[in-house]
């Protein structure tokens, strides 16, 4: 998931780096745009019960560390499995 958001230059929104403008309204409707679609690939990424746990979240961001802190478990080498691998083993068992 990370790779698709990096080629889409999105990766940001979920890393946080980008925050909303307020000074100007034209730049945060932007904003909004970009992180809604981002929220929806996420959103299309898990399975319908991860989708529902983040279903009201606001921001990209807020979505990811929420994942990244529900699926952080040991992998016993780097510590920490990354959140695209457990959106897919999460996947792989809802299908079980």
């Amino acid at each position: 998931m990370e790779i698709t958001l990096a080629t889409k230059r999105k990766l940001s929104f979920v890393q946080g780096r980008i925050a909303r403008p307020v000074d100007d309204q034209i730049k945060g409707d932007q904003w909004d745009a970009c992180n809604n679609l981002v929220i929806a690939w996420v959103m299309n990424s898990v399975s319908d019960s991860i989708a529902e746990s983040i279903l009201y979240t606001k921001s990209a961001f807020a979505i990811w560390k929420h994942l990244e802190k529900s699926f952080a478990i040991s992998n016993g080498s780097t510590g920490n499995t990354s959140l695209t691998e457990m959106c897919i083993i999460s996947n792989r068992m809802e299908i079980l």
